[in-house]
Order: C-alpha cells, then sequence, then structure tokens
C-alpha cells in the first residue's frame, strides 16, 4: 500500500501566530450571560441556544472565553463594543465562522502561555478545555485497544474501519492468519501485514475525537471554513498591526514584526481546512489521513510491532492519572487537529441568524473604474470565490451583504470582511476599519510575505504580487460584474503632513503639505503670508499637495501661523500650520572658565539663535573634583552652579568637571566642552596654643577646662578641617569643629604619665594641601593623673576595739589631707598615692556618723570632697530597770537605749547595721501593752520602745521582764526589768496610802530620771520627772482629815 501525502495542513506555527496575536487580550465585562454547568460535559442544544446565540454550546468556562475573544475581534475592526449583540442577531454562517475562528487562536493562545502568567480567567479555562481534551484521549486509548483486541482474537475475520479502508482504497486479507493461533512466532519468517499501532489510533479518532463534528450536520463545513478564517484572521491581524497605531502596534505588531520576532521577515504559514470536497465522517478520517494520524496503515509482522501494539495499555494507564500537555498538542499537527476538533464539536450544533440584516448609514465608498474617474456610491458590487455576487453596503463600522447564489437563491451576510477576486483573479480576503482596507492572500505562496504599509497604506501602484497580507486605503477587485475597480471608503480629508515647518533665516528653501482622503482633497491657504513666503496649493500641484516656500529674505526671523484648508467636495479639514523662521544658534559665552577651588560659583551661559534652543551639557562627569549642576533657564541662557573640590590630599589625580554643552532649536545646534577649573583658595594658619596638659582620669565625664584644647585658625575663607597626615595621632585623642575656622581636642589619656607629641594641621576647603613636617611635631600634650575619689567615699569603726580603716590608691604624686570633726581617740594618715588611713577606738558613746572632709592634691589640681566616717556601737540599755503602774492610771513608761545607729544607714557599701529595735518578754499585767515604735506613730525618738496602760483591777504586784534592744553591732543589749503594780499613791507599797508617801514623793520632788534623788517609787505617773503631779496623785488618796507636816 502506498499513499501519496497532500500538503493539506501546514506548519501549527499559523496557529501560534494568532497565538501572539491574542496572548494579551483584555478582560472586558461580560458581553451577554451563559448559565453556569459543568465544565466536563455539553449543554442540550435548544433553538435559540444557550446565551442568546452563543457560538459555544458548553456552559462552563466558555463564556469567559467567548467574551474575550469577541472583545478583541471588535476591537481589531474598530467596532464599538456595545454592538457585540449584532453578533448574535444578525449573524450569519460567515461572520460566526470568523468569531469560531477568532476564539479558537484566543484558546491556543491561553494554552501556549506559561503557567505562570495566566490569570484566574485564563487558568479556568485552560483547565475547562484540558478536561474536555483529556476526557477525549483517554476515550480515544480505550478505543483503539478495544480494536485492537478483537484483531488479536481473531485475526482471520477481523476487518478495518470501513471509511478509513476506503479512505485509503485498501482491503484488508487476513487469510494468512487463519488457523494460527497462540504464539505468532511461527509468521515471524514470512512476516504477513498487519495493521500498524498508528492504524487503531487513527481510526478510533473518528470515532472519539470527530464523532459529533462528522456526524452533525454542518460540521465538517464549520471545520473547513474555521480553516479559511484561521488563515485570514492571522493575516488580518499582522498587517493590522503593520498599519494601525494604538492597539495593534502595542500588543502584537511590535513584537510580531521585530527584527528578532517569530515571524519577521518569513513567510507567513497558515494552517486550515482548505476547499475540502467531502463531508461527513469519511472527511474526518481523510484529514487524519492527510496530516499523518494515520501514517502507516499496516507494518510487517514482528516481535517489535507487536511490542508496539501492547503498550497501548501502559498508555492508557499513563494517561489515567495525567492530563495532556495542551501546548505539546499545540505544537504539532496531528495534536493541533485534535485541538480543532474538540473545539469545534464544542460550537456544534450552529444557529446562525436569519434576522433581517441591521439598517442605517455609513461611510459610501470611491469607485474608480479602470481607466475612469472616481464616482461617489453608497453601495459597491462584488463576486465572492464561489461566484456569489453581492451588493455591499456600510452600517457603521459593519458590512452589509446582499447576494445572488449562481443558482438564483438569495444570501444575506453581516460583516466587516469579504472575499474577493484582485484584477488578475487571485483570491483574497478584505476586512474593511475605518478608512482602510486590512487584506489578506488566500493559500499565499511560501515565499509570500507581510508587506509593511505604515498608518496610511501601501499607495495603490505598489507591487502586491509577492504580498500576503498588506493594508490599504484603494482596493483593486473585479465588481459584480467582472469589471477592474479601485474601491475607497470615502473618507474626511486628513493632514498627513507636520504642522509645523522650519526655514533657515538667508537661506532659500521649501515645504511639502500633503493630506488624504477619498477622494483626493484640494489644499489651500486661507490666511496671509508673511513677507518673502509663497504657497502652491493643489491646483498648481496636483490632489493631495501643497507647497510653502521661503526666498531667503524679507521678514525677520520668528514663528509665523498659517491655516491650511484640504477638501475633497465631501468633507473639508483645517490645519494650523507654524512657519518658523529660524537664525543659527551658537553659544556666546566662554565656557572655559576658572574658580576659587572651595568658594560656591555661578556661571550663566547665554546661547543666541531663533527659535529659542534648548540647552543641555551632556558625555562629561559634573561630580569630578567637586559637585557642579546646570539648569537651562527656559531663555536662551543655561547656569551652572557648584563648588570646585581642588586638589585631593593624597595626591591622586586630579581632573576638573567638565561636560559638552550642547544648544539645538531642531533646525541649528552647537555645542561647546564646557570645563570648570580651580584655583586654590587661601590656607589656614593655626594661631592658638599648641601644648597643653590633660589629666589622666578613669571615670567618665571632664570637668569644665580641664582636657579640652581649643584650636583658632586665621587665612581662610572657606571652611577649615582638622588632618593629621603623619598618622601620629594618639588614639585618645579626638579633633572636632566648633565652627568655620574653629575646632577642639578633647580626651580621656591612660592614666600613666607620658607626653604626646603628634602633627596637627588645618586644612582650608581648596586650598593647597599643606606639608606635613611629620620629623617635628608641632603639637604636645603632657599627660598627668588627676584626683579620682572611690565612690562612696567613706570609712567604719568600732567603739568595742581598735580597728584601721586604709583607703588605697594607685595615682602616683597625688597627697592627701582630712579636715573636720574626727571621733575621739582616732588619727588620721594622709599618703602619696591617692591613698590615707583612719586607726583608733573611739570611746563609748562616740557611736554616729562623721563628716570630715578628704582633699586630693595633683600637680595640676585639688579635688575636695566630704567622707562618710561612721562610728559603730553596740546597744545599751539606759532607762531604769523598774517601773510602777499605779492602778487606774493610765501610764506611760518609755524604754531608752545607747548605741549607733539608731536608723538604719543607707548608701555605704557592706554595712550590716540596722535601725535600733526594742523587743520585751514575760507577762504584763492587764491593761498595759508594749511597743517596739522605732519612731512610728509613738511620738518617740527613733530607736525606743513604750510600755503604756491602765493596769486593771486585782493586778497589784511585781512583774518580772526582759528587755532586749538590737541595732545589728553585737551583742544586743539585755535588761532584767521590774514593773509593780500598786495602789494610786502607795509610794512604798504597805498597802497604806498616808504620810510616809508624802514625805518619799517630797524627799524627790524636782528630781528627774538620771539623777541622784530620782526615786522611781516617787514618780507615780511614771513620766522620767517628779514634780506636783506625782504631790498630787499621793495628797488625794489621803484619807479624809489627814495633815502631814
Amino acid at each position: 500500500m502506498t499513499l501519496t501525502k497532500i500538503t493539506w495542513y501546514r506548519s501549527p506555527l499559523a496557529i501560534l501566530l494568532c497565538v501572539l496575536l491574542a496572548g494579551h487580550l483584555p478582560v472586558v465585562p461580560e458581553l451577554r450571560t451563559v448559565p453556569q454547568a459543568s465544565a466536563q460535559g455539553l449543554c442540550l442544544p435548544t433553538n435559540p441556544p444557550i446565551g442568546q446565540s452563543a457560538i459555544l454550546q458548553y456552559c462552563s468556562a466558555d463564556q469567559n472565553l467567548e467574551r474575550l475573544a469577541v472583545q478583541d475581534w471588535l476591537a481589531r475592526n474598530e467596532i464599538p463594543a456595545q454592538e457585540a449583540s449584532w453578533i448574535y442577531q444578525y449573524g450569519r454562517l460567515a461572520l460566526r465562522s470568523q468569531i469560531r475562528a477568532h476564539m479558537f487562536t484566543t484558546l491556543i493562545a491561553i494554552i501556549t502561555k506559561p503557567k505562570s502568567d495566566r490569570n484566574a480567567e485564563e487558568a479556568a479555562i485552560y483547565d475547562w478545555f484540558q478536561n474536555l481534551v483529556w476526557a477525549r484521549e483517554k476515550s480515544l486509548y480505550e478505543a483503539a485497544i478495544a480494536d485492537r483486541n478483537r484483531w488479536q482474537a481473531d485475526k482471520c475475520r477481523w476487518r478495518p474501519d470501513a471509511q478509513v479502508a476506503e479512505a485509503h482504497g485498501l482491503s484488508y486479507d487476513g487469510s494468512v492468519y487463519c488457523g494460527v493461533s497462540g504464539d505468532l512466532s511461527v509468521l515471524f519468517s514470512i512476516a504477513p501485514p498487519m495493521p500498524s499501532r498508528d492504524y487503531f489510533l487513527g481510526a478510533a479518532l473518528k470515532n472519539t475525537y470527530g464523532q459529533r463534528v462528522g456526524n452533525t450536520t454542518g460540521g465538517t463545513k464549520a471545520l473547513e471554513e474555521m480553516g479559511h478564517d484561521l488563515e485570514s484572521s492571522a493575516a488580518l491581524a499582522v498587517a493590522s498591526a503593520v498599519a494601525l497605531a494604538g492597539f495593534y502596534a502595542s500588543t502584537i505588531g511590535g513584537y510580531l514584526l521585530a527584527g528578532g520576532g517569530m515571524y519577521a521577515g518569513k513567510t507567513l504559514i497558515v494552517a486550515g481546512l482548505k476547499g475540502a470536497a467531502i463531508s461527513g465522517p469519511i472527511a474526518i478520517v481523510a484529514v487524519a489521513i492527510i496530516i499523518g494520524a494515520i501514517a502507516t496503515y499496516q507494518v510487517a509482522m514482528n516481535e517489535e510491532n507487536l511490542k508496539r501494539l501492547a503498550a497501548l495499555d501502559a498508555d492508557l494507564q499513563r494517561l489515567q492519572s495525567n492530563k495532556p500537555d495542551l501546548e505539546g498538542f499545540a505544537r504539532n499537527n496531528v495534536g493541533l487537529y485534535k485541538l480543532m476538533l474538540v473545539y469545534t464539536e464544542a460550537t456544534l450544533p450552529d444557529f446562525p441568524s436569519s434576522n433581517p440584516l441591521p439598517t442605517g448609514s455609513g461611510r459610501p465608498f470611491v469607485i474608480t473604474p479602470e481607466g475612469g474617474a472616481p464616482q461617489t456610491h453608497a453601495t459597491f458590487t462584488y463576486s465572492d470565490w464561489f461566484g456569489v455576487r453581492f451588493t455591499a453596503k456600510a452600517v457603521g463600522g459593519w458590512l452589509t451583504h446582499n447576494g445572488v447564489a449562481p443558482g438564483g437563491h438569495s444570501v444575506t451576510e453581516l460583516s466587516p470582511a469579504f472575499r474577493f477576486r484582485d484584477w488578475s483573479g487571485k483570491r483574497y480576503t478584505a476586512s474593511r476599519v475605518a478608512f482602510r482596507f486590512i487584506v489578506a492572500k488566500n493559500e499565499a505562496a511560501d515565499t509570500d510575505r507581510v508587506c509593511e504599509s505604515g498608518s496610511n497604506g501601501l499607495p495603490l501602484a505598489a507591487d502586491l504580487s509577492a504580498c500576503s497580507a498588506y493594508s490599504t486605503t484603494a482596493l483593486k477587485l473585479k465588481d459584480g460584474d467582472g469589471n477592474n475597480i479601485t474601491l475607497a471608503v470615502a473618507g474626511t480629508p486628513e493632514f498627513t503632513s507636520t504642522s509645523s515647518g522650519t526655514f533657515a533665516a538667508g537661506s532659500a528653501s521649501s515645504f511639502e503639505i500633503t493630506a488624504i482622503g477619498q477622494p483626493a482633497p484640494s489644499i489651500s491657504l486661507l490666511s496671509p503670508l508673511p513677507a518673502g513666503f509663497s504657497f502652491q496649493g493643489s491646483d498648481v500641484l496636483g490632489a493631495g499637495r501643497a507647497r510653502v516656500s521661503y526666498s531667503g529674505s524679507g521678514t525677520p526671523a520668528g514663528v509665523y501661523p498659517l491655516i491650511l484648508s484640504a477638501s475633497n467636495g465631501l468633507e473639508g479639514a483645517q490645519q494650523n500650520f507654524t512657519a518658523t523662521l529660524s537664525t543659527p544658534v551658537q553659544i556666546l559665552t566662554p565656557t572655559d572658565v576658572t574658580f576659587m577651588a572651595g568658594v560656591p560659583f555661578t556661571h550663566t551661559v547665554t546661547v543666541a539663535g531663533s527659535p529659542r534652543p534648548a540647552l543641555n551639557c551632556i558625555a562629561g562627569n559634573l561630580s569630578s573634583s567637586g559637585q557642579v549642576t546646570f539648569s537651562d533657564n527656559g531663555d536662551g541662557t543655561i547656569t551652572f552652579r557648584g563648588t570646585l573640590s581642588g586638589r585631593p590630599l593624597d595626591g591622586s589625580l586630579h581632573f576638573p568637571p567638565s561636560c559638552t554643552l550642547t544648544a539645538s532649536n531642531g533646525i541649528t545646534s552647537d555645542s561647546k566642552s564646557a570645563v570648570f577649573r580651580d584655583s586654590p583658595s587661601p590656607a589656614a594658619s593655626i594661631t592658638s596654643p599648641t601644648t597643653a596638659l590633660f589629666a589622666s582620669r578613669s571615670t567618665a565625664g571632664t570637668p569644665t577646662g580641664v582636657n579640652e584644647l581649643p584650636i583658632s585658625t586665621t587665612g581662610a575663607i572657606t571652611p577649615v578641617s582638622f588632618i593629621f597626615p603623619c598618622g601620629d595621632k594618639p588614639s585618645w585623642l579626638n579633633v572636632t569643629r566648633t565652627g568655620p575656622d574653629s575646632g577642639l581636642l578633647t580626651g580621656n589619656p591612660p592614666t600613666q604619665p607620658a607626653t604626646y607629641n603628634f602633627t596637627l594641621q588645618a586644612y582650608a576647603a581648596g586650598s593647597l594641601p599643606p606639608t606635613p613636617q611629620c620629623s617635628s611635631p608641632n603639637y604636645s600634650i603632657q599627660a598627668r593623673v588627676r584626683p579620682v575619689f572611690p565612690d562612696p567615699l567613706h570609712a567604719i569603726l568600732s567603739t568595742d576595739f581598735e580597728m584601721s580603716f586604709l583607703g588605697t590608691g594607685t595615682l602616683p604624686g597625688i597627697t592627701t589631707s582630712l579636715a573636720g570633726e574626727l571621733p575621739p581617740n582616732v588619727t588620721f594618715q594622709p599618703g602619696s598615692f591617692g591613698n590615707f588611713g583612719l586607726s583608733g577606738q573611739p570611746p563609748v558613746g562616740s557611736g554616729g556618723e562623721y563628716r570630715p572632709l578628704l582633699t586630693m592634691t595633683s600637680p595640676i589640681e585639688t579635688m575636695t570632697r566630704e567622707m562618710r566616717l561612721v562610728v559603730l556601737e553596740r546597744p545599751r540599755v539606759t532607762s531604769p530597770d523598774m517601773a510602777i503602774f499605779p492602778l487606774g492610771l493610765n501610764t506611760r513608761f518609755q524604754v531608752t537605749a545607747s548605741g549607733f545607729p539608731r536608723a538604719s544607714v543607707e548608701g555605704i557599701p557592706g554595712l550590716t547595721s540596722k535601725a535600733m529595735r526594742f523587743s520585751l518578754s514575760g507577762t504584763l499585767p492587764a491593761g498595759l501593752t508594749f511597743r517596739d515604735t522605732d519612731g512610728i506613730g509613738a511620738g518617740l525618738p527613733v530607736g525606743t520602745g513604750v510600755i503604756s496602760g491602765i493596769p486593771q483591777p486585782g493586778t497589784t504586784g511585781a512583774y518580772p521582764l526582759t528587755i532586749t534592744v538590737d541595732n545589728g553591732v553585737a551583742p544586743a543589749a539585755t535588761q532584767v526589768f521590774t514593773l509593780l503594780v500598786t495602789r494610786a499613791g502607795d509610794v512604798n507599797n504597805d498597802t497604806r496610802i498616808d504620810c510616809v508617801d508624802v514625805s518619799l514623793v517630797r524627799a524627790a520632788f524636782g528630781a528627774w530620771r538620771g539623777t541622784p534623788r530620782y526615786d522611781v517609787r516617787a514618780d507615780i505617773n511614771s513620766d522620767g520627772v517628779i514634780d506636783v503631779r506625782d504631790v498630787s496623785l499621793v495628797s488625794s488618796r489621803l484619807p479624809a482629815g489627814t495633815r502631814c507636816q
């Protein structure tokens, strides 16, 4: 069996061309509402169909695909988006096929776009279509495997698909297999024919991918027409990118036709079904054979070919868990055909409209018979490729087509596109876009190319024989009667030349003016001309042309407005034209200038010329050795500003800032090198002292006037900085600027005395760098120690034993002395390293805190600070060891003690003393309490205790108690204390109140606690003083009538 392969399908790169055209489609609002349903299944066709005559019959993501494609198709044809409904209301087979093709290119664009670049809407469309293809691909393998199994089960009686066999013109003879069962290796030697793997997959294509297209009335016709329209759509879109600005140039034209683009300078290759003479399932098979889906019908029986058949099962198993790569499908003929079949079945059945075509007005047409004069008509006639004679009329951006077929039946269409034959009889498709026609050749040769035509299209006289697509405003075609005509859309005149012209003063010149329109317009001048200018209109130069000329003299330089008119008898246009008479641009001011370094400067350069030139400074380094900026003042001057830095301190290369000053008004120009050189500014000289004594210190903070050395200079007019050119700056030394020409040296040298010699120089910005004299340093700082007091400054002694306190020091040359009160028996020992000593045993009773003044003297200063000298003294009870509390009297007895501290001492590290506290052990009589007041709430000094209250009846008697006093200085003090509860006035406690008691009080009268005559018994109220109150307490209780001497 042999098969002559027909080039029916060309490279799938054609579809990729359409991909690029649709690769960046805008997301627009929905044009219609499509009911939602499963993306996996078909909607049941209805009449009217789903979604108001929608082309896609699926119910899910398809509404987005159709919306995107329709919006882009309308934009490409410059039809208002709101007229999308016309596609569904009036669209016949031809228009719906064009939309079907454009939707397919949109779908392929989404498929071939990188996954990461797809938006959410595009991803949903991809997933929807991938699931459809996946289902078809699995059914394809299942059908192929079932057919293979039938062959394997009965190779003798198995017969191929009748339509596939018919398409191949072959028959299958299985007689060689009759009687052979089991192992087929016995046949390997004779190698009988067997169906190929390609056959089973190709034959299954008809009943899976192609089933609905092949079995639906008009299905294969829809596939064929889509092939034509894919070709035209791709070519038209590419030509649009060449011819039209705006949408096309920005999205597709720039890429497709750029030097590195995929289609730059290449033949336009288009894939599609063309001219199929068969239909139904047999057409699906025929195309599958032609594109290579059934490349080999049968092969020789051998082990390898049997393995290939067996591999179908593994292929199906892999397919069950792996969705197909749609991009891979789109980039080969067989895969692309499968995608077209799945997509086409999604558009079937088709429901073209039979509504009357819309009426309305549009642009008339200018028809010029070959060799004749142009005439304006509302319609034009043409015959399509198949001999249907149409009359076309513009309705807005559309064309309505009313035709009569060769059989006499009427045909109507609504579309901006139409198929025609040119003067030589070749077939083309044209799409009217505004005032232009975008033209595509049908079945272009491989050598044909897209002809770039610019915004106005190719001229009428251009050679179009090798153009696969182009744009023009005048279309050569055969009219409905076979006559050669030139067709144009009547258009408003439009000036194509610029609205301004320039003329050099003193030099004769001219400027050409052009305009287009259908018919071609006549250009005239509506305003007067300045002296020295002249005008020639279309009456002299011909339609669409005019000229403004300048004689070279007669008027000064300037800008002169003119008004031009273009009219073609239908409409007119005006242009405000500007004639600019220019004088040469010339830079007048010197641009190689010198300024003092370190001093801000301003330099303005004046430039002559008319029109006023734009000024710039380019191709230089204005930040070298300073910072220079510039600004065009807009008045013919440019100003430079900056500060030059002068020669670098490190001696590196020195390049002055520079640039190329350019001046241009678009007519003439001038340029000069701008160089900004510097002269040195005056140097700075140090005038302040260069020697100092700095004090070594070990703590932060420097007293005023210590460790500071001011720097002052003279001579400079620019800011002064301070440098150490010899690298001998002490690490602890800092220098800061305190003013434009002054500074300050500060630092904290090490604790050991030393002399530091170094070189410090003052550098005025822009001056010549000073020459360092490293061998003779100009600065000397002597570091000396300074007094440092311990913090806190304190000492601790005790009255209980002799002790010494040593204040250690490590500061050589620092002497110490002490002034102020010291405790008795304590002496001070001075030292010469900042150290000192205190020793001795203060006597009992001298406990307390002393504040003498410690003075430290160094070679550079004397400092004095107060010292806290604490003498610790253990507690001793000083109050009597007995107290009397009369019955019924509110009595208070204060317990006192000596010792230090009484209150807690704060701020001295390691001091373990505490506030003096009192405690009482034993049982108090009813009515009495003891409080350790510690100065809180009892009205007593810090470090006291008190027994107080009213003894209750029946409590008379003696109460033994123990009082303990503790202030943290060991040992604590204890006192055996007796508390007597007596009858009030019974001083001698003999149970009687008589004159003996009175005499005891009188004997101690006036004494107080601590004096010799004090008798605790006579201090009846225990207030520490024996006075009239005690006398009254006794005498008021004597028996009636008792008189004591």
